[in-house]
């Protein structure tokens, strides 16, 4: 097995069995605050991702910034048909490595005629701490949960003493982008790539975020899956609204809806 997904790995070697990329951090990678874009970076943890598998539903949150010059380094421990991914960040200037963001993803077999491929169980899932990242997945959306339902019932209290007058209703946050399938866009399958699909909801998410007047930006993804494919020349709908806000952050709801231009289904 190749290094710890959390803390312990940097700046170690990675066995053969992993598969690493690393990019120079380029003025075009950036957003409009000159950090690292989310889309850019899903894309990259596709793509690595990708080398092993077809399609891919991640569940990432960012522990830090990166900015334009940094070196960024993705590394893809492999135990099928579960991945870990782990991103980290160095300065050129500065010998220090810092860790960006740590996924979890799920892939599924594409099968060469229209029978699904039935996947093998996970019989060995490696060292003691990838168990324990297993075992505590479920834990951790359960506690998710219970965290949202306190914290919607503190700002119900909260509003409650607020002036009505001065509230944002969330219909001003709907956002509907229509994008259009194009070869660029597809993988060596035919179908779209699933991290250009994840920069178009990550770029829905950012403008769904504009009623607080200031800069936002993706801080994690929770869950999400593909449930069916799309090719090229379909036409991808994203439809994303603010469901949840808290004292810090904001919580998205996403709908992906694929058409077919020729038939219009």
């Amino acid at each position: 097995r190749g290094a710890s997904l959390l803390g312990s790995g940097l700046g170690q070697i990675p066995a053969p069995i992993d598969v690493q990329m690393c990019q120079s951090i380029q003025p075009r990678h950036a957003d409009h605050q000159g950090d690292l874009s989310t889309g850019q970076l899903l894309k990259w943890m596709d793509t690595i991702a990708c080398l092993t598998c077809v399609c891919v539903c991640p569940l990432a949150e960012r522990h830090a910034g990166t900015a334009v010059g940094q070196v960024i380094t993705i590394t893809v421990i492999e135990h099928s048909p579960q991945k870990g991914i782990r991103v980290s960040v160095q300065d050129v200037r500065e010998r220090v490595e810092m860790l960006v963001c740590v996924a979890d993803s799920t892939f599924v077999g594409k099968p060469a005629g229209p029978e699904k491929v039935v996947l093998r169980p996970v019989e060995n899932l490696g060292s003691a701490e990838e168990q324990l990242l297993h075992s505590l997945a479920s834990e951790r959306r359960r506690l998710y949960n219970e965290q949202t339902f306190s914290t919607l019932l503190q700002d119900y209290r909260g509003c409650s003493r607020r002036d009505p007058q001065s509230a944002v209703s969330t219909a001003f946050t709907h956002v509907e982008s229509v994008e259009l399938v194009l070869p660029p866009h597809a993988n060596h399958h035919g179908n779209t790539s699933g991290r250009q699909i994840l920069a178009w909801m990550e770029n829905a998410a950012t403008v769904a975020a504009r009623y607080p007047l200031s800069n936002r930006v993706l801080w994690s993804v929770d869950m999400f899956r593909f449930r069916g494919p799309s090719s090229v020349g379909n036409r991808l709908v994203f439809k994303a609204v603010v469901n949840n806000t808290f004292n810090n952050s904001t919580r998205y709801t996403y709908n992906s809806i694929g058409l077919r231009l020729l038939t219009g289904s």
